[in-house]
């Protein structure tokens, strides 16, 4: 990807300002190069986020990159029936050596709040999301398999402590 979307390309993203809890990933945002600030369309893709979730009405809960790929994480401010009462983020590089960081994903293990309406209970849920970037093409599939198992390990442990007897073993 040499540019960034443009307004036009991201004016869907406006479309998602009616939800409570709304997750945008990312892949090939940035090339692969050792950078100790982000990148021109890291920044031009920040203030497209900026614009489609107007920090005024929603906060910003997570934002991870992980070489190219970039996950972030918006709640609305104003009454949401769904609330994010924690979050902590991870990221596993699964490029070359499984060090490069032009392939693996970012989380953001969320601790939220769900309420009813008809009952004025809340719900408390724990979801993990994921944005990845894997192998392409029909002959990498055991490439992206290998990889996808190992995103799987890594997150486990990586994991909140609070989520860690939650978790099932992951064989793979």
């Amino acid at each position: 990807a040499a540019d960034s979307p443009g307004k036009k390309d991201c004016a869907f993203l406006k479309d998602l300002r009616r939800h409570d809890l709304v997750c945008v990933g990312v892949q090939e945002l940035e090339d692969l190069k050792p950078r100790r600030t982000p990148g021109h369309r890291a920044e031009a893709w920040t203030k497209l986020l900026d614009a489609a979730f107007p920090p005024k009405s929603f906060a910003k809960v997570a934002d991870r990159s992980a070489g190219p790929v970039r996950l972030s994480v918006f709640q609305k401010r104003k009454k949401p029936f769904i609330r994010v009462k924690g979050c902590e983020v991870a990221d596993v590089a699964c490029g070359i050596g499984n060090v490069l960081r032009n392939k693996g994903c970012a989380a953001a293990f969320l601790d939220v709040e769900v309420a009813d309406d008809s009952s004025k209970k809340k719900t408390a849920v724990r979801l993990c999301v994921i944005a990845s970037h894997l192998a392409a093409h029909a002959h990498k599939v055991k490439d992206r398999n290998d990889d996808y198992w190992r995103i799987c390990r890594e997150l486990l442990q990586d994991a909140p402590v609070a989520w860690k007897g939650r978790c099932a073993d992951v064989e793979g």
